[in-house]
């Protein structure tokens, strides 16, 4: 937010950089990234209207509650997927 309300990321040079730093997208180099959604929003800072919207406190706080939500939803849902495909696997073994 701070890099947006002063201007910071509509800059040639910080645009520059953030294509520069698109190769973290590509698998090789991803593999190694802790927070993978960071990569979906490198790709968005490219886009001049998501830049542009960064400067608005409203549009920032969505996106917190966004990536909120989504860290506790998708840590629920990959354990009730890991509990089911362990339940899966009893099964099968008490069938054999």
């Amino acid at each position: 937010h701070y890099l947006a309300t002063n201007g910071y990321v509509n800059s040639k040079i910080f645009v520059e950089y953030i294509k520069y730093l698109q190769y973290w997208r590509q698998p090789e180099y991803a593999k190694h990234v802790l927070y993978v959604q960071s990569l979906y929003f490198l790709k968005k800072l490219l886009d001049k209207n998501f830049r542009k919207e960064l400067s608005n406190s409203i549009y920032i706080q969505i996106i917190k509650e966004q990536q909120y939500y989504h860290w506790q939803y998708h840590r629920y849902n990959r354990q009730k997927k890991e509990n089911e495909e362990e339940e899966k696997v009893e099964e099968e073994k008490a069938k054999a």
